[in-house]
């Protein structure tokens, strides 16, 4: 490449900014337009066209919307305690924009019976929610009690009457299933 009369070939920061301007202009407005929910960084115009365009789509966060999570309301029964607390603790519990007393009033208003006599005697305090978390995970989250739950219902199945009764079939297998997974 031809190096102009003006800039000295000894300092290579020139020599480098003169091949870059060569084939871009200084300022080029962009020819992209990016939507307004992607993320805008300042650009600088010395880099080559084609680097922030690949910035620029680089960048881009799609916004799309997930459809809403009902919560499953939790009885007391062990062997649906490692799925309930697993939904609670992503959606709710690890949820930084809830306060804890928001945080508190969802988790009441998922227990029922066993699960919610369980914390009944807490006032709705955030300073409570933490204890009441802790109260569950020590009542239900026992991993010995769950697993001699899961064991339980195995051993006390339902006989099948005919090995031609594709639909109790069906349910045995998804029975066992469902609690050999849970193990």
């Amino acid at each position: 490449m031809p190096i102009d009369a003006d800039h000295s070939p000894s300092d290579p920061h020139t020599e480098d900014t003169h091949m870059h301007t060569s084939h871009t202009p200084t300022h080029t407005p962009p020819t992209d337009s990016v939507d307004s929910s992607s993320v805008s960084l300042p650009v600088d115009s010395s880099l080559p066209k084609h680097t922030l365009r690949t910035t620029m789509h680089t960048l881009a966060v799609p916004r799309i919307r997930l459809p809403e999570i009902t919560l499953s309301k939790f009885d007391g029964n062990l062997t649906k305690w490692s799925l309930f607390w697993d939904v609670v603790e992503s959606s709710v519990y690890k949820n930084v924009t809830l306060t804890d007393i928001e945080k508190f009033i969802y988790l009441k208003s998922l227990l029922e019976s066993a699960a919610s006599d369980a914390i009944s005697a807490m006032t709705l305090l955030a300073s409570n929610y933490k204890e009441a978390v802790a109260v569950l995970q020590r009542r239900f989250g026992n991993e010995r009690f769950i697993i001699g739950k899961h064991l339980d219902w195995l051993w006390n199945l339902d006989t099948i009457s005919s090995v031609n009764n594709t639909k109790s079939l069906r349910r045995l297998y998804d029975t066992v299933e469902s609690h050999v997974r849970g193990l």
